[in-house]
């Protein structure tokens, strides 16, 4: 693969934050994140190249963002919304870079979920739906919103004055059948060929501001397969799309929507070895499409996590042993990802313990290269760590113990950190 810069945009979403996780350690990428907001993607891309107000608040949009493009010499451009993948479709020849996505009126279409469901009407897998409220015939339905993304605003309704209360806050809405089965994503992969290279399955087992927090591969269904082949025949997909399903109470599988774009939990099948935003750079490039999946069953449970922007110079970081360095008789791997991280920034890492045993055995024993630490300091049992400390320029002090810990504060003056505390000082970029 040859070297290509890439933008994506928005870089706030989770859309996005999947985009980063699967190109950032590839060494032919050039990844950057601009966004309209100062959200967590600053946090995430690197670099971070500026915030550039979104086309709905800025006018000239199409101008700043090209030159923003341009200055980057960016290559291709992947969007980080559903918004955002229509309007690049739709300015795609008055835009700087490529953009990463199927052709408009694929793009149009799975936008609106009744522009889906009215160019699909004539197919099977489709559940009923409704003009409006007067032609429902049986209840309950479900509701959601044309224009919407997840399962924000969707709703089971139980009785016409609920659809009635429901539709009254005047947003578009669908009214289609409920369906009260199960639910799927299948994640897929066309290539410039217009031939489906890849479908995916994954239950939907657990969601969160319509957003999967929990799911799990299984096997393709041939029905759901047989979806994904007409629906690949019938648009124009191109790289990265996927498509819901649900089963109703025969368990038949019916369609929910589809998107022409990265979903945040392509994390899972990413980690069977099928990285799609990778995929549809290859594709893009013109480069030959192997895909290579490892045969294994996968769970995926996703929550918060926490990113720390910290607003501190150090040049010398001193580090406690027993306890720190290792938890229990092991080796305590986050914060060896920490010291690896201080060696490519420059810092000096110097090791103060007063360990029981000869310490460069226990490092061997461990396999630990005390070549990490530019001192090792053995000290008594009666020596204090905070006049040790202070000698050092620019020092921050790491320990398990809160005494050792408020020693350093109190002779040092320096920041100190329990192992509680080691993600503010990690870069999770």
């Amino acid at each position: 693969m040859k070297n290509v810069n890439v933008l994506v945009y928005p870089a706030d979403t989770e859309i996005a934050l999947e985009i980063n996780n699967a190109l950032k350690y590839n060494k032919a990428v050039h990844l950057s994140g601009a966004s309209p907001t100062s959200q967590h993607g600053r946090l995430v891309y690197q670099p971070f190249i500026s915030y550039v107000a979104g086309p709905a608040e800025n006018t000239d949009f199409l101008t700043t963002f090209n030159q923003l493009l341009r200055q980057h010499q960016i290559d291709f451009i992947f969007p980080g919304s559903d918004d955002l993948a229509l309007y690049f479709c739709e300015h795609a020849s008055e835009l700087a870079a490529e953009v990463i996505g199927s052709d408009l009126t694929t793009t149009r279409i799975a936008r609106s979920k009744r522009a889906t469901y009215d160019f699909l009407a004539a197919e099977p897998f489709l559940p009923r739906y409704y003009a409006d409220a007067t032609t429902v015939k049986q209840f309950p339905v479900f509701v959601k919103p044309v224009i919407g993304a997840g399962s924000f605003g969707a709703e089971v309704i139980p009785d016409a004055a609920a659809l009635t209360a429901k539709l009254a806050d005047g947003q578009d809405y669908l009214i289609s059948e409920y369906l009260p089965g199960k639910e799927y994503t299948i994640d897929c992969f066309t290539d410039r060929h217009g031939v489906l290279r890849f479908s995916g399955c994954r239950e939907r087992c657990r969601t969160r501001n319509g957003i999967t927090v929990s799911t799990h591969s299984q096997p393709l269904p041939a029905a759901v397969a047989q979806i994904a082949q007409r629906l690949n025949q019938l648009l124009h997909f191109r790289g990265v799309w996927f498509f819901q399903v649900k089963q109703n109470q025969a368990g038949d599988y019916r369609l929910m929507e589809i998107a022409t774009r990265v979903a945040g939990t392509m994390c899972l099948y990413r980690n069977q070895g099928i990285n799609l935003p990778l995929l549809s750079l290859h594709d893009r490039l013109g480069e030959p499409i192997t895909i290579q999946q490892n045969q294994f069953a996968l769970t995926v449970d996703r929550a918060l996590s926490n990113k720390f922007q910290l607003q501190l110079d150090y040049q010398t970081v001193l580090v406690d042993f027993d306890d720190t360095i290792t938890r229990g008789q092991q080796v305590n791997p986050l914060m060896m990802y920490l010291l690896y991280q201080f060696q490519n920034e420059g810092k000096a890492i110097i090791l103060v313990t007063r360990h029981a045993n000869d310490i460069t055995q226990t490092l061997a024993q461990l396999h630990i290269d005390p070549n990490l630490f530019q001192q090792i300091h053995h000290l008594t049992a009666n020596e204090t760590k905070g006049p040790l400390v202070r000698q050092y320029p620019d020092p921050i002090f790491i320990d398990d113990s809160f005494g050792e810990r408020q020693n350093v504060l109190a002779v040092a003056g320096c920041p100190v950190f329990d192992t509680s505390a080691l993600e503010a000082l990690m870069h999770w970029t």
